[in-house]
């Protein structure tokens, strides 16, 4: 008699990649855990599986079951379906991240999504006009990036020297004159706006 195909269980393992604590997003890792073995995407290797939990780009944070699928052997062959949109070089920490391999893989297999917190903060990163701001090696993966395509998500970098408001400026008391008009305006909150993309993405 022909083997018995058995439902297995779907699991996304949710991993911090810093110490945070997050309110509405965060920087997360994930894999999907089928069958004893967890599935994720990187630069450079591609789809690789490891062991439960085990991954070494975070600190595990939770275990969510999404589901069931009617057998391993249905799981791989969406697997492998997906493995060659999810090669090496095409990995971008904001535009095609493992986040995005798990929606993917879920969504081949159960009609549905990863919960949307999971992946929040690099959608913010692709969207207008957030995107303007991103550094050249977090707008393309792979080869095509002038950095490798796994950098650092958080590089130390210090603040931008513009400061906020430009121009000269009266002590109280003193008379205004009409040439020490500020400079800062839009300026300013530019600048303001290139330290915050610097701090978040840089």
């Amino acid at each position: 008699e022909g083997e018995i195909a058995m439902p297995v269980d779907v699991v996304l393992n949710v991993y911090d990649l810093i110490n945070q604590t997050p309110i509405c997003c965060g920087f997360f890792h994930t894999g999907v855990e089928i069958m004893g073995r967890e599935y994720s995407f990187a630069g450079g290797g591609g789809v690789y599986d490891i062991a439960p939990r085990s991954a070494q780009d975070g600190e595990f944070r939770q275990s969510i079951t999404l589901g069931q699928v009617a057998s391993s052997q249905v799981a791989m062959s969406v697997l492998d379906r997906l493995r060659p949109e999810f090669h090496g070089d095409a990995y971008s920490l904001i535009f095609k991240n493992c986040n995005d391999f798990s929606s993917a893989f879920v969504k081949a297999l159960l009609n549905r999504d990863i919960p949307g917190w999971v992946n929040r903060l690099a959608r913010l990163g692709r969207a207008w006009p957030i995107r303007c701001f991103l550094p050249p090696h977090l707008k393309a993966g792979g080869n095509g990036g002038a950095t490798p395509a796994q950098a650092p998500l958080l590089t130390r970098q210090p603040p931008p020297a513009t400061p906020l408001f430009q121009g000269a400026g009266n002590s109280l008391g003193s008379s205004a004159s009409s040439g020490g008009r500020a400079s800062g305006g839009c300026r300013g909150l530019g600048g303001l706006a290139s330290g915050l993309g610097a701090r978040l993405f840089g």
